[in-house]
């Protein structure tokens, strides 16, 4: 038996509940270095920011004012604290040291051998690159999104209802979603005020991870603030009429059986938004498609090298 193989194959398949992805249990060093260092703080960043809210605009008698509230303060706690744990563990110098000196061990036994070698050689150039890409990425899938604000969301489905760059699977949905807006109340959309604190915090953390030229500030949001952004689709604090289109059940149904050049023409804050937002989350959603291509790519490469060096079959894969 060989010993040796059998422990990196254990360490290699060492997981952590930080690392649960549903692609594989197990990441290289660089891909625990990408969750530590952007996927699970924005998620922390987020859930702390969310409990801020809640607690400051409940009062500090919450638990007792506001008991209905009291399940879904104690879940994002809980969230809170488990994302911390899996954050520390991922911060533990041994194991970074120790992932090291595995995938070192690998790599020389692997470009040690001069067939080898030359087969893989700039492969764990790659996957550095893949996920430095995939960092990039992340941000942009984290923040460009409508940051949980109803009336945005009701503005992108009108945009996709009518895209002729949208499959007709996804026109269809807008339309059903759309419907489902009208079904759910007489009034007219209206986020409440958890909904736009929510948005506001979302829109100043994206400007924390994305740069300032980034299409979500120049062109979703035309450089407006999350309250400025709010003024403009629901008015100004003393405004008793919300200044969007989009809030109206009928003037939603109204736009969109004018058709697509009605949508592309409009001036609407909210209908202007959701056009980039939509080119935006496509562009997002075939870049990760790109990516999940490269990575099975490497992956299948990485376990093929592990079987020529030590002859074991295993999810050595990241």
């Amino acid at each position: 038996m060989k010993i040796l193989p059998f422990f990196i194959l254990g360490l290699l398949s060492f997981h952590l509940h930080a690392q649960e992805t549903t692609t594989s249990p197990f990441f290289t060093k660089a891909y625990l270095e990408f969750e530590r260092d952007i996927k699970i703080p924005i998620k922390i960043e987020e859930l702390t920011n969310t409990l801020i809210i809640w607690k400051e605009n409940l009062g500090p008698n919450w638990q007792t004012e506001w008991p209905q509230f009291q399940e879904t303060i104690f879940r994002l706690e809980k969230d809170q604290k488990a994302t911390f744990a899996d954050l520390n563990d991922l911060k533990d110098t041994m194991l970074i040291v120790q992932k090291t000196e595995v995938e070192t061990v690998f790599k020389n036994r692997v470009m040690g051998d001069k067939k080898l070698g030359k087969k893989y050689n700039n492969l764990w150039d790659r996957i550095k690159d893949l996920a430095e890409e995939r960092s990039r990425h992340e941000t942009r899938i984290q923040f460009h999104s409508t940051g949980g604000l109803v009336l945005l969301d009701a503005a992108v489905h009108i945009v996709r209802s009518c895209d002729p760059n949208e499959t007709r699977e996804n026109r269809e949905q807008a339309i059903k979603i759309l419907e489902n807006y009208k079904s759910m109340s007489s009034y007219p959309i209206s986020d409440n005020l958890f909904g736009r604190a929510f948005f506001v915090d979302h829109l100043t953390r994206a400007h924390h991870w994305l740069n300032d030229s980034d299409p979500l500030f120049t062109k979703v949001y035309c450089g407006r603030s999350g309250k400025e952004f709010l003024e403009a689709v629901y008015g100004g604090e003393n405004s008793n009429k919300i200044s969007s289109l989009v809030a109206f059940a009928r003037k939603r149904d109204s736009i969109v059986s004018l058709g697509w050049n009605a949508i592309q023409e409009s001036e609407d804050p909210a209908i202007v938004a959701a056009r980039e937002l939509v080119i935006l989350t496509r562009e997002n959603r075939m870049l990760g498609e790109e990516l999940d291509k490269k990575e099975r790519i490497l992956r299948n490469e990485l376990g093929n090298a592990f079987f020529e060096i030590y002859g074991i079959e295993g999810d050595v894969c990241f």
